[in-house]
């Protein structure tokens, strides 16, 4: 009975933590620090030197970036798949 719990809550946590995770070239919108449509050229794999990504200055960007709007408790965003 315990395997089977257990086996479930990690099948659970995992499904959790997939959703917050893009890699490649995806983007999620509204980006911070980028402007109008965005382009796979504003899509860079973070690294655990550089989470937010190389080029990203989130201090600095943060001030001018769109926030998301929550209905409850969710909100909506989007994304942008640039792989083939």
């Amino acid at each position: 009975m315990f395997a089977k719990s257990f086996s479930k809550l990690a099948i659970f946590a995992l499904s959790l933590s997939m959703p917050y995770q893009a890699l490649g070239h995806a983007i999620i919108t509204p980006a911070i620090g980028v402007t109008g449509t965005p382009a796979r050229s504003d899509v860079t794999k973070p690294s655990s030197k550089s989470p937010c990504s190389s080029g990203v200055n989130v201090a600095s960007a943060i001030t001018g970036s769109t926030a998301v709007a929550a209905t409850g408790n969710a909100f909506t965003v989007g994304v942008t798949n640039f792989n083939a």
